[in-house]
Parts: C-alpha cells; sequence; structure tokens
C-alpha cells in the first residue's frame, strides 16, 4: 500500500506538468499567430503626384442672349447671284454670305479706267499748250519793249496764255475726278460681295438666288 500511494503523487505532478506545457505551447502558437497576421505582406501601388486644375460643370437653365446683333444691307443694287450662307451658319470676318451679279459692275470699272488713262493724256496736252503759250507771250514781251512787235500783238497771246492755263486746270480737275470714279467703281465691285461685319452666325438670310435687291435692302441678320 505504501509503494502505490507514492507512484500516485508521482503522477499527479507529471500530469500537471503536461498540462501546463500544453497551455504554454498553446498561448505561443496563438501568439506566434497574431504576429504572422501582423506581418502580412499588402501590396500597394505608386503614381507621380502631378498638378493642374479641376473643372468643374454646373447646369442651368435659361435664354442666350446675343451681345452684338446686326441687320447687314446691299451697298449697291443688283440681282443675287448667289446666297453662300444659309440661316444657322457660323461664319467668320469679312467671309462674303450672298453675291450680287457683278458683270455691270466690273464693265463700270474697266470704263472708269479708261476714263482716267484719257484724263491723264489730256492733262498732259494741256500743260504742253499752256507751256507753249506761256514762252510765247514771254517772247512778246521782250519784243515789245523793242517796238518789234505790236500791243496787239502781245494782248492776244496774253489771252491765249490765259486760256490755255484755264485748260490746264480743268485737266487737272477732270483727273482728279477720274480717279474719284474709278475708285467708286472699284468701291460699288467690292460692296457686290455682301460680306460679314464681324465673326458670328447668322440669324436669318433674307433673300434668294434671282431676287433683285435694291441699295439699302436688309439681306441678312447676323449675331455675335
Amino acid at each position: 500500500m505504501r509503494k502505490r500511494r507514492i507512484v500516485l503523487w508521482t503522477a499527479v505532478p507529471l500530469l500537471a506538468a503536461a498540462l501546463s506545457s500544453c497551455s504554454v505551447a498553446h498561448k505561443s502558437a496563438t501568439v506566434s499567430g497574431d504576429i504572422a497576421s501582423r506581418h502580412q505582406a499588402v501590396y500597394v501601388q505608386s503614381a507621380v503626384v502631378t498638378s493642374g486644375e479641376l473643372a468643374t460643370e454646373h447646369a442651368a437653365s435659361g435664354t442666350v442672349v446675343p451681345v452684338t446683333k446686326s441687320n447687314v444691307a446691299a451697298r449697291v443694287s443688283g440681282v443675287v447671284k448667289t446666297v453662300d450662307q444659309q440661316a444657322g451658319a457660323w461664319v467668320t470676318q469679312d467671309q462674303v454670305v450672298v453675291q450680287l451679279d457683278d458683270s455691270q459692275l466690273k464693265l463700270a470699272v474697266q470704263s472708269a479706267q479708261a476714263s482716267l488713262e484719257t484724263a491723264k493724256v489730256n492733262l498732259q496736252k494741256a500743260k504742253v499748250e499752256m507751256n507753249l503759250a506761256n514762252l510765247t507771250l514771254k517772247r512778246d514781251k521782250s519784243l515789245i519793249k523793242k517796238d518789234l512787235i505790236p500791243q496787239s500783238q502781245v494782248d492776244v497771246d496774253s489771252t491765249k496764255a490765259e486760256s490755255a492755263s484755264q485748260d490746264y486746270q480743268a485737266a487737272q480737275a477732270a483727273l482728279d475726278q477720274a480717279k474719284v470714279q474709278l475708285e467708286q467703281a472699284r468701291l460699288n465691285l467690292h460692296y457686290a460681295s455682301i460680306r460679314a461685319p464681324f465673326a458670328g452666325q447668322l440669324a436669318a438670310v433674307n433673300v434668294n438666288e434671282g431676287e433683285f435687291v435694291g441699295q439699302n435692302t436688309p439681306v441678312f441678320v447676323l449675331a455675335s
């Protein structure tokens, strides 16, 4: 009986030690698992940081009112040859919207050019005649002093010199007028192409091909 009691009491400490060892092992495994979970690899992606403007959009309802609106009229009369742009189209400054028939206007330019050339020739002739008349009068005044010619001759040549001077002035005025007429003819030819005075949108086109339009007749409406 004594021997068995010793064995029993000896086994109890061994069992307690074993249980304690299992508990420690369990705690160690739990701690190791926590550490491993904390050190688990995390994958990230890098990007280059840049600066810029952040655009925002706002939706709202309203009515668009043009800042500039112009009723463009014809500066010369004529028949509409082509309508190059229609209502709703966007045009640039000086773009042709309506083209009038310019055949007669081109003839007017040619005629004005011919008149200018004639005026130049007439002025040159008048200048030669004036210079000749002045030389004759100057000679007469020198001869009259020597009593080589009568006074009546001096009077006649003096009248001729004065008339030649007036003819020259008239020829100069005709040349100036011919220049003005040529400039106007060229301007009328330019006006046959009715252009947009500024960039914008055609609100209306009031004419059609083949239609006759008079001077100052509204042709189209341009808004910007």
